[in-house]
């Protein structure tokens, strides 16, 4: 009879053992799931600031064109400056992509510091540019 106890005691012992190890690795899944769902949110966010970058430097290029001399050394000093964000943007994207579980949260939240700053960056050469071209007009 003995015996019997320790056996079923045992048995329970493995059967609640396994059934937490079962929910530590539901636990690890979903921890999995969240980080690469976090991950393909802040890479959006980096590319498509990248593409407003992008697409502003693009913009610059056919103003260029049409700009006085004055103009046009502000507006190149411009475009080198967005093409340095771009930059900061690409070496950001590159920890992100290269960044694992582990070290998720340093790089997510130096990612969100880079795009931040960047953003911040960009609106300050979008009133810049503006001035450009009101002075370019008169």
């Amino acid at each position: 009879m003995k015996f019997l106890q320790i056996i079923l005691a045992f048995v329970c012992v493995t059967v609640v053992a396994l059934m937490l190890t079962q929910c530590e690795g539901n636990k690890g899944e979903a921890a999995g799931r969240k980080f690469d769902q976090e991950r393909e949110e802040v890479k959006e966010e980096l590319r498509s600031l990248r593409r407003d970058i992008d697409r502003e430097i693009d913009e610059l290029g056919v103003k260029i064109d049409n700009a006085s001399d004055d103009g046009k050394a502000k507006m190149e000093e411009a475009r080198r400056e967005l093409n340095e964000e771009k930059q900061e943007l690409d070496k950001a994207l590159d920890k992100v992509e290269n960044s694992t579980e582990e070290t998720w949260d340093d790089v997510k939240k130096g990612a969100r510091n880079t795009a931040e700053k960047v953003r911040l960056g960009f609106r300050q050469l979008g009133q810049k540019f503006q001035e450009l071209f009101d002075d370019d007009k008169k």
